[in-house]
């Protein structure tokens, strides 16, 4: 099946990609995978291709915001992330970008982000996530970026303000530091944020409590 989506996320995990976007017809999230247990992309996975003058297909690696036509295998959802979809082995093709005044027509508005915590327990999924969905597109506002220092590691967070709910989620969007600036913090009256809920991860401070972290995955000023 093809399937067009525009791409609303982009995060690198480990020297991978995880790409996430929305059927520009259905308005339907889709996270494409190249395994059933949805592992991340590779770079030459992830690249979209148009045709150039002499027909010869050119890669790049492909943007948010970008409309791009992937052919998918099968619907291989998760327990926590329903909208994985498998990838075959040929090309994306890429389509005409979208404006960000565009980005209108893709909101989510659920009522609270799954909860009002940064994270679900696993134990938990069913109460606050039943539908098994793992991304939203929202408006927020109030919006605070704060990068901090820890063993000269970086941690990027985003708090925010979203239907008289506060919110404090750490950020995996590539463009964070350029947004950010020269600063430690920054403040920003509202954007589009998408929200991603991670896979499983055991915190070594809570060893028997498996947990989805929250993550921005993307920052649309």
């Amino acid at each position: 099946m093809q399937k067009e989506i525009v791409i609303l996320a982009k995060s690198i995990k480990n020297g991978k990609y995880c790409i996430a976007g929305k059927d520009v017809e259905t308005k339907e999230w889709i996270r494409p995978v190249p395994t059933e247990d949805g592992k991340e992309l590779s770079g030459e996975q992830s690249k979209s291709y148009f045709v150039d003058n002499n027909g010869n297909p050119v890669g790049y690696p492909c943007k948010p915001l970008q409309k791009v036509r992937i052919n998918f295998l099968k619907h291989v959802p998760l327990p926590y992330q329903a909208e994985n979809y498998l990838i075959d082995d040929s090309k994306w093709m890429q389509n005409y970008k979208i404006n960000n005044h565009e980005l209108n027509q893709y909101l989510d508005k659920p009522q609270v982000l799954w909860n009002t915590s940064d994270h679900i327990k696993s134990t938990d999924l069913n109460r606050y996530n039943p539908n098994g969905n793992s991304l939203y597109l929202i408006q927020a506002n109030n919006i605070n970026l704060l990068c901090t220092y820890n063993n000269n590691s970086k941690n990027r967070r985003i708090s925010f303000d979203y239907n008289g709910n506060k919110y404090d989620l750490r950020c995996t969007d590539p463009e964070f530091d350029k947004i950010i600036g020269s600063g430690n913090n920054k403040q920003i009256d509202s954007a589009i944020l998408c929200i991603s809920l991670a896979a499983p991860f055991e915190h070594n401070s809570y060893p028997s409590e498996i947990r989805h972290y929250k993550l921005v995955a993307a920052i649309y000023l």
